[in-house]
């Protein structure tokens, strides 16, 4: 903590030169989850055919309640655009 009972010091000019790091990062972190989802997607299902396969699908593949959840769909939309 600040002397003067601040939390945070925090200065224009330090976000201004930080920025273009953040960005930087934040577009390498892009591609490495576009290059991760393509892979994956490559590779195919994560589960088989036999009877555990088939339970796997029932509760986690595409299917299930979980995969249609807002928050899924928004990260399924969020990476569908960063592979454009």
């Amino acid at each position: 903590m600040g002397d003067e009972g601040k939390i945070l010091d925090i200065k224009t000019a330090d976000l201004k030169a930080t920025a273009p790091v953040f960005h930087d990062q934040s577009e390498a972190l892009g591609t490495a989850l576009g290059t991760l989802a393509a892979s994956l997607a490559k590779a195919g299902a994560a589960w088989g055919d036999d009877e555990p396969g088939k339970e796997f699908y029932a509760k986690y593949g595409r299917s299930s309640p979980r995969s249609r959840s807002p928050q899924a769909s928004s990260r399924r939309a969020w990476l569908a655009s960063t592979q454009r």
